[in-house]
């Protein structure tokens, strides 16, 4: 019974897990572009 409660928890995070990789792929993506803007605009 426990397993079977494990699963569904497992199924339910899934989607959860795989949006949290999108948000980090786009973070880094804009971190890469603010980056290359700070590069070409030295602050400071």
């Amino acid at each position: 019974q426990r397993m079977e409660r494990l699963k569904k928890m497992m199924l339910l995070l899934l989607p959860l897990i795989q949006r949290t990789k999108r948000i980090k792929k786009t973070m880094l993506l804009l971190l890469s572009l603010i980056q290359r803007t700070h590069k070409i605009h030295p602050m400071g």
